[in-house]
């Protein structure tokens, strides 16, 4: 059978990227997006959340990411400086080395033996520097940092220190606050300046723009005026940062081209091109109001005249003017240009092109935009009917940089041929935002197809309802396309090995009436063959379906980014979010009708036992009170699936019993042992059905709003008793000896179903890995209290962990038996019970060959579940 690889006629590149939501992480994609058009390679986005975050919502996300495999991708872009903003540099290698057979490249962060897409902080940063401290004089500059160890972070604090010093003004430590490049930061960042360390200063910098303006709307609610009391600037130039009042001073990265250069990297190691391992993209200072400037890109009036006047004396010693330069090389840019170009729009007039370099060309030559800015209005007003975008002329302006420096051997002109470069790449910047902003506005048209979809009633929806529903307005809303699958087994430890369902899918061109499919194929192909477009290249954001911890499925959206790009991506949010709704009711009502199915084969069993029958009732109700919770999830079948076989296994011996009854022939050692296997069996229906319940409330436990379960009180050495005893089809298949030192009387105020799951996970990975090679092995529980902390200590002698992995096994994902199946999610989830919601630590020792012990210190009366703020990673 052929495979997916074996079938691809191109090459399809996978973006990984955190989130879609912001100016940050729109227009890097824009740029991949563009850029994979123009080498027509394919392109997959991964929608995957920041790595390792703190944030119970989103890691669940980070399972996306181990979807790009060489049988769906070539290689793997990623938006390095965002995804590891919680994690650092070193643990952000460590998950790149689990895609070491696929090339990487990185953006905005820097990876040993990888092409790396760096921003240039030093030049623009220090720009900024520049001009608050020579042109308004500042002397007290406040600095809101990023977090420590992400290269950008790091790079601008040393720029910090170094303008500082540049102009003699003492470091002061107090003006440092530490942020993390989220919006959240900032608050607590003026609560220390001005609150804790009560400094005084006359200017404030963030890091990145978000910190910027969210310290520049704190410092106007304390009643302080921008620019006349602070100055306040950033580093990025987001949307917002152009469009608030006042307008923030910063220093614009060119994320599009950050962007546009990852591809081109990418498709040269591809071709078996050699690549510089690191690239940077120039930043550049606009100065806004919150400065008390003017808005316009710092260099726009560059000093122009003694360069372009000045003669320049070539290798043979003959002197050239700037004028004669440029006159020697202008009719071959021109015609170099008009060929890259043409093979991106086949139907550029030629006028055009050449109208557009001989004014930059002019423009260059006086030191002066306007008159080019005005011809450009009517050259981009040609180009929005021929491809609705104007971004084509960035292109052009790289062309135009790279051939000139590429010409001349003459420095003292490189600098002003790239500082006008720059600046008009920030008028087409410019403009392209009011396009953009045409296109938002032009896309409200079809916020009432959209509105069909999420105004559907929730209240007890089918599932073909949802789907008749997505079917009928899908094309009104004007995805190119879109797919929407779940998985045939949702087993974290399985899913890549399994199945999924193809449940709709849509295609403006080839199909453009959605069709239910209902295809079954390989969940590691992403879609079944033939779904991926062939005749053409196509672009497609990858969306996990899932809630909490359990996973349901994937969406695929292809839609078109450039018209409407912000619009979209929200109703990609708002649909997402629809369909988790809806297949988590549809999830809770299958398991209702599980558990219904399971209580009812279990009532028929109990009719016939009459000596038990008070007991095996009770146990019927508890079993029944699990039919209506509503966020089980699919563990409960194997506690449910054990209590069956066992009544079905005493059923069967009622019935032998009974004949030996008719004929007279029953003895008291029949009768004996019939009744001790009663009890055994009643003991464990009633272990399993009460895990069932505890699982219930587990699932609770860990959910987004933290856990709505009531804690109660528990004897510690019974409930594990009864944990272990829920485990017994799998302990009795092997000889390992279990032992429990506790106190009789050691009761623990907290959540059992948490407790439970935690003994569980530990004993499994026993199993799975410690004891993988040994048949005889040991695990022991041991508890004691100290003061008001219980301390849990778990040991197995088994064959122990390696050093170097140590530090890592509670990192989601890590495995090493990932060819054996295994997701490396056990011990991350123990990691997040013991410290997320029993509010405490765990600690791991091992050595190869000496056995693991893990140290849980939880306290006695869990007040509360941790909240986002106090959560660490591990």
């Amino acid at each position: 059978m052929q495979t997916t690889r074996n079938r691809r006629k191109r090459r399809t590149i996978a973006l990984f990227i955190d989130w879609l939501s912001t100016p940050y992480h729109l227009n890097i994609t824009s740029g991949v997006i563009d850029s994979a058009v123009v080498h027509d390679v394919n392109l997959l986005i991964f929608v995957g959340g920041h790595l390792y975050s703190p944030r119970k919502y989103e890691l669940p996300r980070n399972l996306i990411y181990s979807y790009a495999t060489r049988e769906s991708v070539d290689g793997i872009i990623m938006s390095s400086g965002s995804m590891s903003i919680f994690c650092g540099n070193e643990r952000f290698a460590d998950f790149c080395r689990e895609f070491s057979d696929l090339p990487i490249v990185s953006i905005s962060h820097y990876l040993e033996n990888k092409c790396s897409i760096m921003v240039e902080n030093t030049k623009g940063f220090y720009d900024l520097f520049d001009h608050l401290i020579e042109h308004h004089h500042c002397r007290n500059i406040a600095y809101i940092s990023g977090p420590d160890g992400i290269t950008d972070s790091d790079e601008r604090l040393a720029v910090y220190k170094g303008a500082l010093e540049k102009y003699n003004i003492p470091f002061n430590p107090d003006l440092v606050v530490k942020g993390n490049f989220m919006v959240s930061s900032a608050d607590s960042a003026l609560k220390t300046l001005l609150d804790e360390r009560d400094v005084k200063f006359d200017a404030l910098v963030g890091a990145n723009d978000n910190m910027a303006l969210k310290a520049l709307d704190l410092l106007l609610e304390r009643g302080y005026r921008v620019p006349e009391d602070v100055l306040v600037a950033g580093f990025d130039d987001t949307d917002l940062s152009r469009l608030r009042k006042p307008s923030l001073t910063t220093v614009r990265q060119q994320f599009y081209v950050m962007g546009q250069y990852a591809v081109e990297n990418m498709v040269a190691i591809l071709d078996g091109k050699k690549v510089e391992e690191k690239q940077y993209v120039p930043t550049q200072l606009i100065i806004r109001e919150s400065c008390g400037c003017a808005n316009t890109p710092y260099g726009y009036v560059q000093k122009t005249k003694e360069v372009n006047s000045a003669v320049n004396m070539d290798k043979n010693g003959k002197g050239l003017t700037l004028k004669q330069i440029l006159s020697a090389h202008e009719d071959a840019v021109i015609n170099e240009t008009k060929a890259r170009l043409s093979a991106k729009i086949s139907n550029l007039p030629d006028f055009v092109v050449e109208t557009f370099i001989r004014q930059f060309f002019m423009a260059l030559f006086d030191g002066k935009l306007d008159s080019f800015m005005k011809k450009f209005d009517d050259v981009a007003e040609k180009t929005l009917f021929i491809q609705q975008k104007v971004t084509i002329w960035q292109d052009a302006l790289t062309i135009i940089r790279n051939h000139l420096l590429r010409a001349n051997e003459y420095p003292n002109i490189h600098n002003n041929i790239s500082d006008m470069v720059d600046a008009a790449r920030c008028f087409i910047i410019d403009y392209n935002q009011k396009l953009e902003d045409l296109w938002s506005v032009q896309s409200k048209e079809r916020v009432y197809a959209y509105d069909e979809i999420t105004m559907f009633p929730i209240e007890n929806p089918t599932f073909d309802e949802l789907i008749k529903n997505l079917a009928e307005n899908i094309p009104g809303i004007g995805f190119k396309g879109f797919y929407f699958t779940l998985y045939e087994n949702n087993n974290l430890n399985t899913i890549m090995d399994s199945h999924s369902i193809l449940e709709l899918a849509y295609d403006s061109k080839r199909f453009p009436v959605p069709v239910r499919e209902n295809i079954l194929y390989p969940t590691k192909k992403l879609l079944p063959d033939g779904f991926f477009p062939e005749d053409r290249s196509y672009q497609m954001v990858i969306e996990p379906l899932y809630f909490e911890s359990e996973h349901y499925g994937l969406t695929f959206f292809e839609a078109d980014v450039h018209k409407d790009m912000y619009l979209l991506f929200s109703y990609r949010t708002f649909m997402n979010n629809a369909l988790n709704a809806y297949i988590f009711v549809r999830q809770l009502q299958g398991n209702a009708s599980q558990i219904s199915l399971a209580n009812n084969e279990l009532k028929q069993a109990l009719d016939n036992l009459k000596f038990t029958q008070q007991e095996l009732i009770q146990s019927e109700k508890m079993a029944a009170l699990g039919g209506l919770v509503a966020g089980v999830a699919h563990e409960i079948n194997t506690p449910v699936g054990i209590g069956v076989t066992a009544i079905s296994h005493l059923q069967k011996m009622t019935g032998e019993i009974f004949e030996i009854y008719k004929k007279d022939g029953m003895k008291r050692s029949d009768f004996e042992k019939y009744t001790d296997s009663v009890k055994e069996i009643s003991a464990i229906v009633l272990a399993n059905l009460k895990r069932a319940s505890d699982l219930i409330r587990s699932f609770k436990n860990i959910s987004v709003d933290q856990s709505t379960e009531e804690k109660r009180s528990f004897n510690v050495k019974e409930y594990v008793h009864d944990v272990l005893l829920s485990l017994q089809p799998k302990l009795k298949k092997t000889n390992h000896r279990i032992t429990i030192e506790c106190p009789d009387n050691l009761v623990l105020l907290s959540y059992p179903g948490a407790f439970s799951q935690i003994i569980t996970n530990l004993v499994m990975n026993s199993l799975s890995h410690a004891f993988s090679e040994i048949d005889q092995g040991e695990i022991s529980f041991s508890f004691a209290v100290l003061d008001t902390d219980l301390f849990f200590t778990y040991t197995d002698n088994g064959m122990g962990i390696e050093k170097k992995y140590v530090d890592k096994i509670f990192n989601p994902f890590f495995t090493t038996k990932r060819n054996e199946g295994g997701t490396g999610l056990g011990l991350h989830l123990v990691y997040n019970i013991v410290n997320q919601t029993l509010s405490g630590h765990i600690y791991c020792k091992s050595e190869p060959g000496k056995g693991t012990t893990f140290v849980i210190i939880l306290p006695l009366n869990v007040l509360e579940p941790n909240t986002d703020k106090n959560l660490g990673t591990s």
